[in-house]
């Protein structure tokens, strides 16, 4: 009984993999290929909605009222891109609001979203609180990059559309940078919701920050900057050069690795301040497109950036696990076709990187019961898709955050 339990857990982790990568952003969406904009857009206009024909790439609205509550240039600019989502955008904006820090400007950024009609219905009742910029789709990086250099305040602090804080956030996070003059960056914890079988742990309980936020520490991915969790100043943004608008997934990573470059400084609280949705539209429901963003950051950085040859080496390793884990996912995919001599095959050769006897032990279940584990595989599979039940945000303190 051992034995097969054992084997049972060793089955079960390799099938798990990349569902709590390291390395694997939830907020990122594979671009749709071809999107047709149209010609017109629904502008929000101090209130009003009025038909603007023939628009430019870039539309800029800004609405002035919300300079009431905080009383002049904000402290912070809350960047939200937008493109799919549009059933959680009124969420996100219910938790900025929600805030007890009120010294921000929120900036909607529409990246060219299919559901642009839905989207502009949702901020409608919002539109006199925010300002809102529509452009063609060009991504994540696009989309930050312009609110970025629409923003007003000293800080920036990130949300995804599908994302949320806790009511505290905003302070908490400004409070520490302040008590510090010499950050650049602050980051914490969030609890994954959505449907998952990770929802109800924290991203820094699958992913863990350890020790300082160095470029040593931030390439080894032994810290992992939670993109809706930051707060940055925007001159370490623009400093850096932006969000490289080539990239459409570990943008985020590759930006925070730049910062890092140049001796910006970074660090992280534990404390629990933000929801994190994971859904079937995220990134990670594609993994060979998240490994190969990962080796295409990775190759970038390792021949742009003016690294010591040490550090030179744990990119090479990056690159050489990312390879590795390509080869763990083929294998899953040539499992459940039925090509179980190319799915051992795959994982004996990730295993030249790994050199674990756990995979060893897979290779050789797979060659011996390859039917019996691809039972396993698709009833998990099955399993899990029928236990994730949407976990919706409150914005009181004591339901949807832990103490």
């Amino acid at each position: 009984m051992a034995i097969v339990s054992t084997i049972a857990k060793s089955v079960s982790r390799f099938l798990a993999f990349g569902e709590g990568s390291q390395f694997s952003p939830f907020h990122v969406r594979k671009p749709d290929a071809g999107f047709d904009s149209g010609s017109g857009s629904l502008v929000v206009n101090g209130g009003s909605c009025v038909w603007k024909q023939n628009s430019p790439r870039e539309s800029v609205v800004t609405v002035r009222e919300s300079e009431k509550r905080y009383g002049g240039m904000p402290d912070v600019s809350v960047i939200i891109p937008v493109y799919r989502g549009s059933q959680y955008i009124a969420q996100a904006l219910t938790s900025v609001f929600a805030q007890r820090f009120t010294a921000y400007e929120i900036i909607v950024v529409n990246d060219g979203s299919p559901e642009t009609e839905k989207v502009e219905r949702e901020l409608q009742p919002y539109a006199q609180q925010i300002t809102y910029i529509k452009q063609e789709n060009g991504g994540p990086s696009s989309a930050r990059n312009a609110g970025i250099l629409q923003a007003k305040g000293e800080y920036i602090a990130f949300l995804d559309c599908d994302d949320a804080w806790h009511p505290s956030y905003l302070a908490e996070q400004l409070a520490l940078l302040r008590a510090e003059p010499e950050l650049d960056l602050i980051y914490c914890d969030a609890l994954l919701i959505g449907t998952s079988p990770n929802a109800g742990k924290t991203v820094m309980e699958i992913n863990p920050s350890r020790g300082a936020v160095t470029l040593e520490s931030l390439l080894k991915l032994d810290c992992s900057v939670i993109t809706s969790c930051t707060v940055v100043r925007r001159q370490c943004l623009l400093d850096a050069g932006l969000f490289d608008e080539d990239r459409r997934c570990c943008e985020d990573y590759d930006m925070w690795v730049r910062i890092a470059d140049r001796g910006g400084r970074m660090a992280y609280q534990h404390k629990v301040l933000a929801l994190r949705r994971i859904h079937p539209e995220a990134i990670t429901a594609d993994p060979s497109y998240v490994i190969d963003s990962q080796v295409a950051v990775f190759r970038k950085l390792g021949g742009s950036l003016p690294l010591i040859p040490v550090h030179q080496a744990i990119v090479q390793k990056q690159i050489a696990r990312c390879m590795a884990e390509i080869q763990l996912h083929r294998s899953k995919v040539d499992l459940m076709a039925g090509n179980y001599t190319e799915a051992a095959t795959a994982v004996r050769f990730a295993n030249t990187y790994f050199q674990s006897r756990k995979l060893r032990s897979i290779e050789w279940i797979i060659r011996v019961m390859p039917r019996t584990v691809r039972l396993f595989y698709r009833t998990r599979n099955k399993w899990y898709s029928g236990v994730g039940q949407e976990k919706s945000f409150r914005s009181s303190d004591e339901v949807t955050f832990r103490r």
